[in-house]
């Protein structure tokens, strides 16, 4: 798509040639992309595999998930971006009751995770795009190594974009806990523009 300017200073947009995507999306230009997101979902996960703990110990739990990252991405043609990730994310809480002669047991597994890792987004037609990444997941307790893969939409205003995606992520750690996660934030470009 460019500008097209006649003697007397009228001037036309003209439409881009058949098959290519508009040019003025503000996504495909050159420059470092720095991206802010947090949202929350659901953990989808085997408490008694994950604990370690009899099934029937577990008296309380909340399966509920919210994370908060930051992202800085690269455009690496008009319509990808590769870059990394940093995060922290919780994952589920469960409370536990051992019986036990003379007192119970009582043990609180309150499961959250930083993170950090590769990610990449493809554009497709419009705002439309495909997330996916690998990450590592550091624990109290140790590591485990993840994967995630989503749909998201753009919405533009200016140099800043607003970013909108649903993810799944499963961690494979202990009871191969499932994110099912919305996101949302704020994008910013940096030169290049």
């Amino acid at each position: 798509m460019g500008k097209v300017c006649s003697d007397d200073g009228e001037c036309i947009v003209e439409p881009p040639p058949d098959g290519q995507a508009p040019s003025g999306v503000e996504r495909h230009s050159p420059g470092f992309w720095i991206q802010i997101v947090g949202g929350g979902g659901y953990t989808n996960v085997d408490l008694a595999k994950a604990t370690r703990e009899a099934k029937n110990n577990i008296n309380d739990w909340n399966r509920g998930h919210y994370s908060f990252s930051a992202r800085g991405m690269l455009p690496l043609g008009s319509a990808f971006r590769l870059g990394a990730e940093a995060g922290y994310e919780q994952l589920y809480y469960a409370a536990v009751t051992v019986p036990y002669t003379p007192s119970p047991i009582y043990r609180k597994y309150n499961e959250g995770a930083t993170f950090f890792g590769a990610l990449g987004q493809l554009f497709l037609a419009g705002p439309w795009y495909l997330i996916g990444g690998v990450d590592l997941h550091i624990f109290g307790n140790g590591t485990a190594p993840g994967i995630s893969g989503g749909l998201g939409l753009e919405f533009h205003l200016g140099g800043l974009a607003i970013p909108l995606e649903f993810r799944a992520k499963p961690v494979f750690g202990d009871g191969t806990p499932l994110v099912l996660q919305m996101n949302t934030g704020l994008a910013f470009g940096l030169g290049g523009g």
